[in-house]
């Protein structure tokens, strides 16, 4: 392939990426100047987290994980009790409330 040509594709491929580059670039350099970029810079310096504030996050997973378990065992006997009321009803005769057809709905506007 001769010079020319590789330098005319390779002159066209940059040409396509430059306006990437370049936004690329700028918005590098305003988060860089930016509070958040700021804080970034820091929490990288800092390093990841410490150890008391893992055992901190950890102590708190435990106490939502007991507190999800006693949810659940509340929902547990909720639903038990609720299945014994449903078994202790009577059978249900037909009443003059009892329809085969649904009450008739009337327009918020009629009343």
């Amino acid at each position: 392939m001769p010079l020319e040509v590789l330098l005319s594709m390779l002159l066209s491929s940059f040409l396509k990426f430059a306006p990437l580059l370049v936004l690329g670039a700028g918005g590098a350099m305003f988060l860089s100047r930016s509070t958040l970029g700021k804080a970034l810079v820091q929490r990288i310096r800092a390093g990841s987290l410490q150890g008391e504030e893992v055992a901190a996050l950890a102590a708190q997973l435990e106490e939502v994980r007991h507190e999800l378990g006693e949810i659940q065992e509340r929902l547990d006997f909720t639903e038990r009790l609720l299945a014994q009321q449903r078994g202790a009803l009577p059978p249900s005769g037909s009443s003059e409330h009892d329809s085969p057809t649904p009450p008739e709905i009337i327009p918020a506007g009629r009343r």
